[in-house]
């Protein structure tokens, strides 16, 4: 069973819509109240509750218990209530409903809420005679395949309208699967063929008329043999109508990429991976680079290497850094960074060396 507000016509109407009904999934409809209203479902489908949209106070409740066939209304409150909400226990079980609004006087404004429960509506237990088998999306009750949809049909157990029932909170709908005999509907066109307009049955392409039907699939070239039919992907029906289709590997390769989008589209999206990698890649060295270039070479090593040559020029006597560049460049004939290098870290080891025995030789008399 189906509940909706609406309105009938070819396009979308703005006219106050009115309250629709289906109990066949929604293949049919009848109104069934009057204008908008809201509306709530209990007892798994037993009972619809419903309150009209009204922008003036109200205090009256409408209900069914035959899917919206015959309406019935109930007095909740003396005074009425400026109406907010509807509610009921989510998965439509529950046997109560909660009503919001408010009362308002002159000067103050007052909130209140009830609480209705239909138990004493329905209050007998429903039992096995109180149920009726129905098929699922069926509108041909005389055929065999009736209410199949990709093969399959169900059957489920529904209440019936006439019986004034409770289903309980462990209610648990019962359906009977079955599996259909094939048709034609449940097939496809194969390569090479069509369906006319009106028309089940597949025709063949004019132009491939006589011609093998072969094409490369994948890289492999193949034979198909078919009369016109596929089936339907996800399809499960069985015996009936089975046309014949059969797919023979050539064992030839083949270059045509015309049924083979898988690769094109893994080529393409490969393409902007390896560019985006190759770019990240770049941008780190550089990075690594420019940090290594100031952090290490520039910053460290220079002071280190100042200290290296201050505490040379006190060892030997020379009045200052500047001193000792003067003094070195008038014994050498050409700068070599790689061997002042060496020739400051021999010097500060000698320094040091000198220092600790000279320390040791006035420890030791």
């Amino acid at each position: 069973m189906d509940c909706v507000a609406g309105s009938v016509g070819d396009a979308i109407s703005v006219m106050v819509p009115d309250v629709y009904i289906s109990d066949d999934g929604g293949y049919s409809w009848a109104k069934m109240l009057e204008g908008p209203h809201f509306y709530t479902i209990l007892d798994s489908g037993g009972i619809i509750v419903a309150i009209e949209h009204s922008s003036r106070p109200i205090n009256v409740i409408k209900f069914s218990t035959d899917e919206g066939q015959c309406w019935q209304t109930y007095t909740f409150t003396r005074e009425p209530i400026y109406f907010t909400g509807l509610a009921s226990e989510p998965g439509a079980r529950s046997m109560n409903i909660s009503i919001w609004g408010f009362t308002e006087t002159f000067l103050t404004r007052q909130w209140v809420s009830y609480t209705i429960d239909f138990k004493d509506v329905l209050k007998r237990n429903c039992e096995e005679n109180d149920y009726m088998i129905w098929l699922a999306h069926s509108t041909d009750p005389g055929d065999y395949g009736d209410g199949c949809i990709l093969g399959y049909k169900e059957q489920f157990l529904r209440l019936r309208k006439s019986s004034v029932c409770q289903n309980g909170r462990d209610y648990a709908v019962t359906k009977q699967p079955s599996v259909c005999l094939c048709s034609l509907e449940d097939f496809l066109c194969d390569f090479g063929y069509f369906r006319p307009e009106n028309d089940s049955k597949c025709v063949e392409q004019p132009e491939l008329k006589g011609h093998d039907l072969e094409f490369c699939l994948y890289g492999r070239e193949e034979h198909l043999t078919t009369n016109g039919y596929r089936k339907i992907p996800g399809d499960k029906c069985q015996g009936g109508v089975n046309p014949v289709r059969e797919v023979k590997d050539l064992k030839k390769k083949c270059t045509s990429n015309f049924l083979s989008p898988e690769k094109q589209n893994s080529k393409s999206n490969s393409v902007p991976i390896i560019l985006a990698t190759v770019g990240l890649m770049l941008v780190t060295v550089v990075a690594g680079v420019l940090i290594v270039k100031k952090y290490v070479c520039g910053g460290r090593f220079l002071v280190h290497r100042y200290s290296v040559l201050q505490q040379h020029a006190e060892a030997n006597g020379v009045d200052g850094v500047d001193a000792l560049d003067t003094a070195s460049h008038t014994n050498k004939s050409g700068y070599h960074d790689d061997s002042d290098e060496l020739v400051f870290y021999i010097s500060l080891l000698t320094h040091k060396y000198m220092s600790s025995a000279n320390e040791q030789n006035s420890l030791n008399p």
